[in-house]
């Protein structure tokens, strides 16, 4: 039962990097598109 138990945390800790790793990809994203706009409002 413990070796089941510890099995589900190891994939619960891997669904959790995964999905922070997403979202600083995400973020990083949002930003640099965000610096575009502002680059292009000032542009204008």
């Amino acid at each position: 039962l413990t070796h089941l138990i510890d099995r589900k945390r190891q994939a619960h800790q891997t669904l959790i990097a995964r999905i922070h790793s997403n979202y600083l990809r995400n973020r990083q994203l949002v930003q640099k598109i965000e610096n575009k706009f502002t680059e292009d409002a000032e542009a204008i």
